[in-house]
């Protein structure tokens, strides 16, 4: 037995564990693979699966979502949603370094609260090891709220998570990883309805264009592009960039930049 192998079955073993559990579930491929890990294990009537809806998701991430969710788990159980209200939490719309620690903590509190009308589920979510190497803030809540991460505990990262999502045949294996439309907003700025709503339309224009992986930040006027790198080339084409300027120019950006480290 491989070591990826390893790690899949104590995977197994930490679900199995903890009898009843709720996921909760993005659409991305860490909780799309826990979530069907879990069901495997433990049977679908001892999983719930539940998603947060707010105004710092986009359009288009809903649907891939929801999308996922139909594919692979619908016939099986039902997607639990909460709509939350983060544009009303003045900690969060401050903008500080500290914002994904007051989302996270009010969006699994609020999970938290939802579970204890059921009888003794678990709530886990798809963090893993990789994130552990990096800055964020939220992994600060999951610890307090004892939030359970299955994938770490397994030592699970991303690609091994991605190779063993592919073997299952999930659909979103190969799918970039993505994150609300407040990151997109430079720290410290006011996050508000009419900047989500350009983001998120900026980042609709470059869709348009056939770039999926993308990203828009903003830091006032002036819009930083993410790409991956092998859309770099079809971006620089003249009729492209002039499209992009020009679009980007109605929604009132005054600069426009291209970030040369990919995604």
């Amino acid at each position: 037995m491989g070591v990826v192998e390893e790690k899949y079955l104590k995977l197994t073993e930490i679900v199995l564990s903890h009898k009843r559990i709720a996921v909760a579930f993005s659409g991305g491929i860490d909780s799309t693979f826990l979530l069907s890990v879990a069901i495997e294990v433990l049977g679908a009537d001892n999983v719930l699966a539940y998603n947060c809806l707010s105004v710092v998701n986009s359009t288009s991430s809903v649907k891939k979502m929801e999308n996922v969710f139909k594919t692979h788990f619908e016939e099986s159980i039902a997607l639990n949603q909460v709509q939350l209200y983060p544009l009303r939490w003045k900690e969060f719309v401050a903008n500080n370094d500290k914002r994904c620690y007051f989302c996270k903590k009010r969006m699994y509190s609020t999970l938290l609260d939802e579970l204890r009308k059921e009888d003794c589920f678990v709530l886990a979510d798809g963090t893993n090891v990789d994130d552990l190497k990096k800055s964020r803030a939220g992994l600060r809540a999951i610890r307090e709220l004892n939030v359970q991460t299955p994938l770490v505990k397994a030592g699970l990262n991303k690609q091994e998570i991605r190779g063993l999502a592919q073997k299952k045949g999930l659909v979103n294996f190969d799918l970039a990883s993505n994150s609300c439309l407040a990151t997109r907003v430079a720290a410290g700025m006011e996050i508000t309805d009419q900047r989500i709503e350009v983001v998120e339309k900026a980042e609709d224009c470059l869709h348009s264009l056939g770039f999926e992986g993308c990203r828009v930040k903003i830091d006032g006027d002036v819009a930083f592009i993410e790409l991956t790198r092998s859309d770099f080339g079809i971006f620089v084409n003249d009729d492209v960039t002039l499209m992009v300027k020009h679009q980007f120019a109605r929604l009132g950006f005054k600069k426009v930049f291209l970030d040369l480290t990919d995604r």
